[in-house]
């Protein structure tokens, strides 16, 4: 029944890992093979330890299984290698050596197991559920953190935005003016302030006066050049930031201003009302 539940539980996880197996016996090979096969979403088999590194940083593998004793690069040595790159690879090695200092070796290296040789199929297939187990748990606490990661980085953005965005009609803000300043060269500042604001609040109630911003915002976006910024500055003022265009331009864009909201009062919900502002220009602000 023990068994049965590993090899149900290795087919499971298995299926989405990778394992690379290095072994120089040909019939040991073939037989660990064929095992692997049945359990495994991908097998690579190498000869030797040099072959077996040479697949592993042309694709890393998600489990390594190797026997030492082998011509050319023998397992520890790969394994050594291997541990320099990824710390964290997991690393299985079946050998039928005994010696302490070996042990001691492969330990220190930070060999993850050991499969004792002539080696079991039941031996085999619990060694590596073990390691499948610790690969998925490794694979699913690397999702969280990044889930987690990304999470603090979403939410942060969104508190720098908010902190130089106006929430009622979506336009940077006065903090962002501030800031915007700094970094335009050579700048026009057209500064806008609704005519008689306070009347529309008074008699309409402050739900059509929050309309009413909304709706001068949009106009503005519309009458603006690409180049310009717009900005809610204040409770009833907004603001447009102009680079590297002269005097007459700023002049002529507030004549713009002027006369489109002179022919085109805005949609509200309780009728349509005619906009007219105060504009000043400060030329070359800084």
């Amino acid at each position: 029944m023990i068994v049965d539940y590993y090899v149900s539980k290795l087919k499971e996880l298995g299926s989405n890992l990778s394992i690379l197996y290095v072994e120089d016996e040909d019939t040991i090979s073939r037989e660990v093979q064929i095992l692997l096969g049945k359990f495994f979403g991908k097998v690579s088999v190498a000869k030797n330890g040099e072959d077996g590194l040479a697949l592993y940083k042309s694709t890393k593998h998600d489990i390594i299984l190797t026997d030492v004793s082998m011509p050319i690069m023998d397992g520890l040595e790969m394994a050594a290698i291997i541990k320099d790159i990824n710390r964290e690879q997991i690393i299985i090695i079946i050998t039928a050596l005994t010696n302490e200092k070996y042990f001691k070796k492969a330990i220190d290296i930070g060999i993850s197991g050991f499969i004792p040789k002539p080696s079991e199929a039941n031996h085999i297939i619990q060694s590596l559920y073990e390691a499948s187990v610790r690969v998925s748990e490794t694979r699913q606490n690397k999702q969280y953190r990044d889930r987690l990661e990304q999470l603090v980085i979403d939410r942060t953005n969104e508190l720098i935005t908010r902190y130089v965005t106006d929430e009622l009609t979506g336009l940077a803000n006065y903090q962002k003016l501030k800031e915007d300043i700094t970094t335009f060269k050579r700048k026009s500042i057209l500064l806008l302030n609704v005519d008689n604001f306070e009347s529309i609040n008074n008699s309409f109630g402050v739900e059509t006066g929050d309309e009413t911003l909304r709706e001068i915002a949009s106009s503005l976006r519309m009458l603006i050049p690409k180049d310009a910024k717009l900005y809610r500055s204040n409770g009833d003022e907004f603001a447009i930031l102009i680079d590297n265009k002269d005097t007459k331009y700023a002049h002529s864009l507030a004549t713009t201003i002027r006369a489109y909201f002179l022919e085109n009062k805005l949609p509200l919900q309780k009728g349509e009302r005619a906009i007219s502002f105060t504009i000043g220009i400060d030329e070359g602000a800084g």
